[in-house]
């Protein structure tokens, strides 16, 4: 059975798979879930293979470093040995100290990996690394992954957080918090990518910030922002690179700072910028567990100079905004943020 998201999207997808042996069973079928292939010959080691990003499609492409699946049914204290393969050479990283993540349950803890992962480059660039695990016995899925995850849904479900704390209401005034949560435009495959309005009720106007053509498929006359003519704008958007995860966990924690009530860096921040926030850029290559394309196989950070409204929607919708917003003088800093597979800090 095919899979639904939260936004409504079939995943049927190569990288999303289960695989059932003698006591184990092997699944990638879930958000931002990455593997192609997983073998076992007694149990004692599992062979798994990644997915290439757009792997066995018109637009393959050779990114092929995020992983990310769940190993069930292994007895306490029983000892496997896993060997991912199909990885690019990221040798300087596991040199470095670079080992895998991982956590028991869907709502467990995540961790790095306690034991030796030892990595090896064979035939046409072919890299794989190996660790053993002993695990604990729960009755829960043990996930591993390649770097901390934050999955789609996962965005979605704190962004529903964020709205609902923001909503609540305060005896305080100066506690108060504005905020506007938009559906900016939908990626390729029909998934929402949100622009988030976070500011305090000070210079607020009962002027709404102007439709932009083309965005914002699901707005309504009353539902746009408020204008606060006198404020500048700090425009803030991660993950164009689905497999750069980092760059969602500093997107949580500059957005749960930015609505903290008590904290009074936060409130001047509030009360001197108008923030614009977009948590993901690529849903559908986060979804799909990709490391670094779209689902064109594209690198939609080269896609800023001339975006097409049609095979690039959500980089012409946040060029679209930025454009916009840069019009009335208002806008004051763009922050884009990623992370780095090769420098470390």
């Amino acid at each position: 059975m095919v899979r639904t998201d939260i936004d409504g999207v079939k995943c049927d997808y190569l990288s999303q798979k289960t695989w059932i042996f003698e006591h184990l069973t092997v699944s990638s079928d879930f958000c931002s879930g990455n593997l192609a292939h997983a073998e076992s010959d007694d149990g004692t080691q599992l062979d798994l293979r990644t997915c290439a990003d757009m792997q066995e499609t018109p637009h393959s492409t050779n990114y092929r470093t995020w992983f990310h699946y769940s190993v069930s049914g292994a007895k306490k204290d029983e000892t496997i040995v896993m060997c991912i393969s199909n990885l690019n050479p990221q040798a300087k990283m596991y040199n470095q100290g670079l080992k895998p993540v991982y956590r028991v349950g869907a709502k467990g803890k995540w961790e790095r990996l306690n034991t030796e992962v030892t990595h090896s480059c064979g035939e046409n660039k072919n890299f794989q690394i190996k660790f053993r695990f002993r695990f604990s016995g729960s009755t829960e899925p043990t996930f591993f992954a390649f770097s901390y995850p934050y999955s789609f849904e996962e965005v979605c479900r704190r962004c529903d957080e964020i709205e609902k704390a923001c909503a609540a209401t305060s005896s305080r005034a100066d506690a108060a918090i504005y905020c506007c949560r938009e559906v900016l435009t939908r990626s390729l495959e029909g998934r929402r990518v949100e622009l988030l309005t976070i500011s305090d009720s000070s210079g607020m106007s009962s002027e709404r910030e102007a439709p932009i053509p083309g965005l914002f498929p699901d707005a309504k006359p009353d539902s746009r922002p408020f204008v606060f003519a006198e404020k500048k704008v700090y425009y803030l958007s991660a993950r164009v690179h689905p497999g750069e995860s980092p760059a969602q966990w500093m997107w949580e924690g500059f957005v749960d700072f930015l609505v903290n009530r008590d904290d009074p860096r936060a409130k001047a921040l509030r009360k001197l910028f108008v923030f614009k926030i977009v948590p993901i850029i690529n849903p559908d290559g986060v979804a799909r567990g990709h490391y670094r394309a779209d689902t064109m196989g594209l690198n939609l950070n080269r896609s800023y100079d001339n975006p097409d409204p049609k095979l690039h929607p959500t980089i012409f919708a946040v060029k679209e905004s930025i454009k916009a917003l840069s019009s009335t003088g208002r806008l004051k800093y763009f922050v884009d943020l990623h992370a780095h597979a090769t420098k470390r800090g």
